[in-house]
């Protein structure tokens, strides 16, 4: 996986943008949908967080959905923070990468499942 390229999981309706990478790892985001990520929206108005589903929605809507690839254990996840630092940027997202590089931070495990890519495209840079 490379910088641009948009990405389909079997688990996923939505594709996902790399927008960092390395040798082992991609950091991937796509923007939140009020139908694939209901689940997420409902678990923070359960936890409190949120008054209703649409506030849930409102709150949130700006913030990117991602996941971490992990090209040599084969899996994807988030990362282990309880606190994230943001995956709102390039620079935020390089830095997850550095990071996990360093061991600092891992992939989470309860929130890790086996990679399972059924389309990768990939966006070459037009030179003149």
């Amino acid at each position: 996986m490379q910088r641009k390229d948009t990405v389909f999981f079997s688990e996923d309706k939505l594709p996902y943008k790399v927008i960092a990478a390395n040798e082992r790892y991609a950091v991937l985001t796509r923007k939140l949908n009020k139908r694939q990520d209901a689940d997420l929206l409902h678990f923070e108005v359960t936890r409190g967080a949120s008054r209703s589903f649409m506030e849930a929605y409102n709150s949130l809507k700006d913030d990117p959905v991602y996941t971490i690839v992990d090209n040599e254990q084969n899996i994807r996840g988030t990362e282990n923070l309880i606190f994230g630092l943001g995956f709102h940027t390039e620079e935020k997202c390089q830095q997850a990468i550095e990071r996990l590089a360093t061991g600092e931070t891992e992939i989470s495990h309860r929130n890790r499942i086996a990679l399972s890519v059924t389309k990768i495209i990939t966006h070459h840079s037009k030179t003149n």
